[in-house]
């Protein structure tokens, strides 16, 4: 392809970015004005960002969300807090970034079904059952048992469809997410995930769970975290190899069922941190321990989408890769917009 193609490609990407409503499905990162400059930078409309760390009791995630609202508040020229889709389009208008609360753990819930109401009463509209772990809701993705969901479980995932929380299955065990799929009466979600038959890492999910997940209506959102795709050498996955992903759920699961998951995770953590728990030799090694020297806290995310601001990238290799702008749209960000119409009822 000649250079004067390569720049009406550009163009035409930046354009369709320029015009579209563009969803992180998950993402770490702070509230603060650097990270504004970083998401606007990427064309980002709306985050589904993690309001508290994965493992808090309810009384530190309460202190979390305080937190985060009044740094929207303090900053909000530059942000804007989502509690219906409305907002999200009232924050394309006005060039801000729309942030949506969310949870990556529900054991902030112990075993108060009320704590759903509460969670939601305060903003929350994202909610994933389980991190990784066990907890009173169902078992996690590195838990060996792959028990599924508990009887509380099932009534956590019916009273968040009643109140309008979207469910998140991304660190859920296989069984728990099939189970969450089955019992949902409203389309559910895995925000940050990737299919396991093309990297079989705990993380990822397999192509049965993928084709009922799209089937009831719900969305994945592909992450180009580093342990969840593949280099053919075994090495750093690159952009291309994420993209590849995305190919792969769209012929799996129809292109309206797919969506991007970045979880970025800019300035949220320190090295050390990150290390201890993300690291190979960290808290999970089903996921990381199997990773080469290659990998570590500068190699985290694939190379090429290393960051929110790299984002841009994405629509113009989606279209040399043939997709129509329809499609491309509706990855970057109005699938996720469409499925928030669905579960947020009456709120669009």
């Amino acid at each position: 392809m000649g250079g004067g193609d390569e720049t009406a490609a550009a163009r035409r990407a930046r354009a369709l970015l320029a015009g579209a409503v563009v969803i992180d499905g998950l993402n770490t990162s702070p509230v603060t004005w650097e990270q504004y400059k970083r998401f606007r930078a990427g064309g980002v409309t709306a985050v589904n960002l993690t309001a508290s760390p994965v493992d808090l009791d309810l009384d530190r995630t309460l202190s979390d969300l305080a937190r985060i609202v009044g740094q929207v508040a303090a900053l909000q020229d530059c942000y804007l807090l989502v509690t219906d889709v409305r907002d999200i389009h009232a924050a394309k208008a006005s060039g801000r970034v729309g942030v949506i609360l969310g949870l990556q753990n529900a054991k902030p819930l112990d075993d108060r079904l009320e704590r759903v109401w509460v969670l939601h009463a305060l903003g929350v509209r994202i909610m994933q059952l389980t991190y990784n772990e066990r907890n009173c809701i169902g078992d996690g993705c590195t838990e060996p048992t792959d028990a599924g969901l508990s009887r509380f479980g099932v009534a956590v995932v019916r009273e968040m469809n009643r109140i309008g929380m979207l469910v998140d299955l991304s660190h859920c065990g296989v069984r728990t997410t099939r189970d969450a799929i089955d019992v949902s009466e409203q389309p559910v979600a895995i925000t940050h995930a990737n299919p396991s038959a093309i990297v079989p890492n705990p993380r990822n999910k397999p192509d049965d769970v993928l084709c009922a997940l799209a089937q009831r209506g719900g969305m994945l959102g592909l992450c180009p975290w580093s342990p969840i795709n593949a280099a053919p050498e075994g090495g750093r996955p690159t952009l291309d190899d994420w993209l590849s992903m995305i190919d792969y759920a769209v012929d799996l699961m129809g292109v309206d069922h797919v969506g991007i998951g970045t979880d970025h995770s800019a300035d949220s953590a320190t090295k050390e941190e990150w290390e201890r728990l993300f690291g190979r030799s960290g808290r999970y090694p089903e996921v990381t321990g199997h990773l080469g020297s290659w990998f570590g806290f500068e190699t985290r995310f694939v190379d090429g989408f290393q960051s929110i601001d790299r984002l841009g990238r994405v629509p113009e290799e989606l279209l040399r890769r043939g997709y129509a702008e329809a499609d491309v749209r509706g990855i970057l960000g109005e699938n996720f917009l469409r499925l928030f119409s669905s579960v947020w009822p009456g709120r669009t």
